[in-house]
């Protein structure tokens, strides 16, 4: 007999299989992320059509197959509406949504990323959210829930604690170097102390502190080109969904 699951997740993904059924990729809270056959889901009247859309966060009742789950029950908890009729936070979501879907292994538990993933949705679906911001603590913050944490207290390169008044990044390292091994790493990027400061801020992991964040404008960029490349540096691949970000 097949064991029965219940648990809570996101739809981070969705294609076809076969003539009717999809198969979603859903970002779970007991489970991790896993694949999740549901069948006949393609039909006009399929009963839980309307649940599984993409982005819902969702509670689930599963069996397990040879392949997949198979998905026998499901609830809609939120479908974070604010987001969905807004094109730029929709373009947002997706783009974490792709993050999340190549950056974690399937079926490996993940409680407290979870936890994180769904305090980050929440506050993008806040009507006042700070969009650029919010991006950049998703980034960081998801590198370092799964050990990949970038170094901004103290030089990848000679180790000494950072200071002066230039910085910058390495991508291979994963992290801050200080000036003098900065300008002997060709590849490095540039950094302006107030993005150090940015960066060093948002992995405190508070979110109620992005509320008083004041930055000159061109810092948020500047901090999300960095946290672009070292994104798919460690992915080994660009992502499709940085279209749709426009900053």
């Amino acid at each position: 007999m097949n064991q029965n699951y219940k648990t809570t997740g996101i739809i981070i993904g969705k294609r076809d299989f076969g003539e009717a059924d999809k198969i979603l990729i859903v970002f779970t809270q007991d489970l991790g992320k896993i694949q999740v056959k549901a069948i006949g889901l393609k039909r006009a009247l399929a009963k839980m059509a309307g649940h599984l859309e993409m982005f819902n966060l969702v509670k689930l009742e599963l069996i397990k197959g040879r392949s997949f789950y198979i998905v026998i029950g499901a609830e809609l908890i939120d479908g974070f509406t604010e987001i969905k009729n807004d094109f730029e936070k929709t373009g947002i979501y997706y783009y974490f949504c792709e993050v999340l879907s190549k950056i974690l292994e399937e079926n490996v538990r993940h409680k407290n990323t979870f936890a994180f993933f769904l305090s980050v949705i929440n506050k993008l679906n806040q009507k006042d959210s700070n969009k650029a911001i919010l991006t950049i603590f998703f980034e960081l913050n998801i590198l370092s829930h799964l050990g990949f944490k970038p170094e901004f207290l103290v030089c990848v390169g000679c180790r000494e604690d950072i200071g002066g008044h230039k910085f910058f990044f390495s991508q291979e390292r994963g992290g801050v170097l200080c000036e003098s091994c900065g300008e002997q790493d060709f590849f490095a990027d540039l950094l302006t102390p107030n993005a150090v400061k940015l960066m060093r801020l948002i992995l405190a992991r508070d979110l109620n502190l992005l509320d008083r964040v004041k930055m000159e404008p061109d810092i948020p960029g500047e901090v999300k080109k960095i946290n672009g490349f070292f994104l798919e540096h460690i992915l080994g691949r660009e992502l499709k969904s940085k279209q749709f970000l426009n900053f």
